[in-house]
């Protein structure tokens, strides 16, 4: 006979030996030795079509006035479903169970109340489920249930509803604070089925258009505050929902909303589906201020049409809407009935760096290059919210670009930029991405799109790994950006990072000087920019080649360089990350060091510090006699400049007195074709230089001028200018170019 005090267990009774499910046989079996589980009992087993049920008896600890009505005896029906799909959920029989307890599941109205005993998901837990832990929990929960103790004070606020295979896509500002943001409509955009679970993206405003799903329609209504997790009966209904929300004036909004609709009808078809979105402010106790904000979804199984007709705003007559003259509140929804929406936030630049575990950027960044590396480091950037940003590039995405490109084969013959930015912004609430199809190197601070983007940009990150394009950025352009490279080497093996300081007291340029310089001196850095690999061909063109690069490391380094790029602190930064064999990465620092910059003869030369102290320490070492040695460098002939920035000694055959120097020869040859190999080309022999002895001042000689002389025929022959440095007392340095003329020669500035 049935106990009216209880609910009946689901299902009827069998023997054990009838259970498919393991864990239920193990939990029976547990319980029945009465030593391993001495405070639950077994009561019966029971099945259903798709379950096997064990009904238990537990007693928790329960203080002698308890918060919330637990008794010192609870009947548990625990439900296995035969697939082990799912968790084991303990249903409490008694009648009177207190729905105020947190940690409750949702359930249907005149059920039993279903207990929520872990947070995290079944299929990890599953994996060390054991009859034993499950029962100690199921113990522990109710005890805590009596003292009111489920929910930490410093925990999230425990949510309305719980429980549903289907989810919605809502837009932002249904979560934000402000309740005048709402939209009053939406509109689903997407819908996808998988496993009986409905996923549907919404979007604001009311229907309209080819593209837009119109099988359902939202609208939304802004609740009063409850206090969390005392509500866990799921509403079934529209009357259900009405009487959840305790007596506020949600039919008289719903029926104005579905009023519009009907009234026009062209964009807002009746005969769609409604979704109704709840808001309701979330209070951790009655006297307190709303602490966060629930927005739960439910849909009508029935049409617009069918609603409206259920709660009294007109008749269907022939499949049209005949309204009222008065509204008929004698029915209120009770044949309308809902199935819950799981909702979830769309994407913002907020939420995703929170999801991420960074930190929310609005600047401006100019992404320069979107190639293999550009394309992937940029996209990962712009996954966690970061920054907003202009994308340049000119090229189209090619098939053989494909393997190791962050856009796949269906973007072929698109604009990268384009294709990239489109994207992107498709990912988020609002844009966060503009394209620029062009070449960067057309911007000379004239008044194009370009340059706008330039001009206005906090940040500018060059990944073309062209040094035309890096230079033209770092002294072509009217902007006060601070500048950063990014490139791999051609293999992939090695990542290379060029970052300005925030004041740009070192500019990009200067700072591939550097680069080149720690490569010259690093012994570690050998073969850094030694090609591997054959070069393929991917086109008829003569510049129609690529060379072998694998995805796997250019995945490795877009990751290091979007992390890096975010992390930049606000001085400047020369530095590489080594890819072995093993796939270990190790980063190397170059100490990157102040420029000298001056004009001499029409050029600028731009020398790096340790330049200057290599030459006065030289000097000091040989005093009383003059030495010297070879300058090398880079010149850009474009720019009229020179950039020295080092040195090689005397070599060995050279000849030194107090009164003259005759640099020689031995050795220097190689040395200046080992530097050009570990630059890549771009280091060269610049000039030379000497030191004068005591008390003379840093003017040039008679046998100075016949050095200068020579020297200047033959570097006519290479179409670059003579360069000659004199080294003098103290910090003395006096630099000639192309001329001895006065009007061509400075007094170097004291570093």
């Amino acid at each position: 006979m049935s106990d009216p005090d209880r609910y009946d267990a689901p299902g009827i009774p069998v023997e054990v030996d009838d259970f498919q499910n393991r864990k239920a046989k193990e939990l029976t079996v547990l319980l029945q030795a009465d030593e391993a589980s001495p405070h639950s009992h077994f009561v019966e087993a029971r099945r259903s079509d798709s379950n096997d049920i064990v009904v238990l008896d537990v007693e928790p600890e329960v203080p002698q006035n308890p918060v919330h009505d637990i008794r010192l005896v609870e009947r548990i029906a625990v439900v296995f479903d035969h697939e082990d799909r799912n968790t084991p959920e303990p249903l409490a029989l008694r009648r009177g169970f207190p729905k105020e307890t947190l940690h409750q599941n949702i359930i249907v109205e005149g059920t039993p109340r279903s207990l929520c005993l872990h947070e995290e998901p079944y299929q990890e837990r599953r994996l060390r489920w054991t009859a034993g832990r499950f029962v100690r929990r199921l113990r522990e929960w109710l005890s805590q249930a009596a003292r009111d103790e489920l929910h930490d004070e410093d925990q999230s606020l425990e949510r309305l509803f719980l429980g549903t295979p289907h989810r919605i896509v809502l837009p932002p500002t249904l979560y934000s604070g402000d309740s005048s943001e709402v939209p009053n409509l939406l509109t689903v955009v997407r819908l996808e089925e998988i496993d009986d679970g409905l996923t549907i993206v919404t979007q604001e405003g009311a229907p309209g258009g080819e593209e837009v799903d119109q099988q359902f329609v939202g609208v939304t209504y802004n609740a009063s505050p409850q206090t969390h997790g005392i509500i866990q009966a799921q509403p079934t209904s529209v009357a259900k929902l009405d009487q959840f929300l305790g007596g506020e004036d949600f039919l008289g909004v719903l029926r104005e909303r579905l009023k519009d609709l009907e009234g026009k009808e062209e964009d807002r078809p009746l005969d769609s589906q409604l979704i109704i979105t709840v808001r309701i402010p979330k209070l951790r106790e009655e006297s307190t201020s709303p602490e966060s904000t629930d927005v739960w979804a439910f849909a009508t199984k029935k049409e617009i049409s069918a609603v409206g007709e259920d709660i009294g705003i007109w008749e269907m007559k022939d499949g049209e809407p005949g309204g009222l003259i008065t509204t008929d509140d004698s029915v209120r929804g009770e044949n309308t009935k809902l199935f819950l929406l799981n909702p979830t936030q769309s994407l913002t630049k907020g939420r995703a760096a929170e999801l991420s575990g960074a930190k929310v950027s609005r600047s401006h960044h100019v992404a320069v290059g979107l190639g293999t590396l550009g394309s992937q480091v940029q996209t990962n950037l712009a996954k966690i919210g970061y920054g907003r940003w202009t994308l340049i590039d000119k090229d189209v995405l090619l098939p053989h670009n494909v393997p190791r490109h962050h856009l796949g084969g269906t973007f072929v013959g698109t604009a990268k930029s384009a294709s990239i930015a489109g994207l992107e912004n498709l990912s988020f609430e609002s844009p966060i991405a503009e394209p620029f199809v062009g070449d960067v190197l057309s911007a000379r601070g004239g008044e194009t799109d370009i340059d706008e983007a330039l001009r206005s940009a906090d940040h500018i990150l060059d990944m073309s790994a062209s040094v035309a394009v890096s230079r033209h950025l770092a002294l072509d352009i009217d902007s006060d950006a601070r500048r950063t490279s990014l490139f791999m080497i051609p293999n992939g093996r090695d990542l290379v990072l060029l970052a300005e300081p925030s004041d740009r007291s070192l500019r990009l340029d200067q700072l591939e000087m550097e680069y080149y310089r720690g490569l010259v001196e690093n012994e570690e850095l050998s073969g850094h920019l030694q090609m591997n690999g054959e070069r393929l061909r991917y086109g008829q063109s003569c510049r129609d080649v690529s060379s072998e690069l694998p995805q796997d490391l250019a995945a490795l380094h877009s990751g290091i360089g979007a992390r890096v790029y975010r992390s930049l602190e606000s001085d400047s930064s020369v530095r590489l990350w080594r890819t072995h064999q093993d796939m270990s990465v190790n980063s190397i620092s170059i100490n990157a060091r102040d420029h000298l910059e001056f004009d001499v003869g029409g050029w600028t030369i731009s020398v790096s510090a340790p330049v200057i102290e290599e030459m006065k320490t030289q000097r000091q070492e040989r005093l009383p006699n003059e030495t010297g040695g070879v300058l090398f460098g880079v010149f850009d002939t474009e720019r009229s400049r020179i950039y020295v920035i080092g040195t090689i000694p005397a070599p060995p055959d050279s000849e030194e007195w107090p009164d003259a120097y005759i640099r020689g020869a031995e050795g220097l040859q190689n040395r200046l074709e080992e530097i050009s190999v570990r630059t890549g080309g771009q280091v060269e022999y610049v000039g030379e230089w000497h030191s004068h002895p005591p008390d003379t001042d840093t003017g040039a000689s008679d046998d100075d001028e016949s050095l200068f002389k020579w020297l200047s025929r033959h570097r006519q022959k290479d179409g670059v200018p003579a360069v000659m440095a004199i080294q003098g007392t103290g910090d003395k340095t006096r630099w000639f170019v192309d001329t001895l003329s006065k009007n061509h020669e400075t007094q170097t500035p004291e570093i």
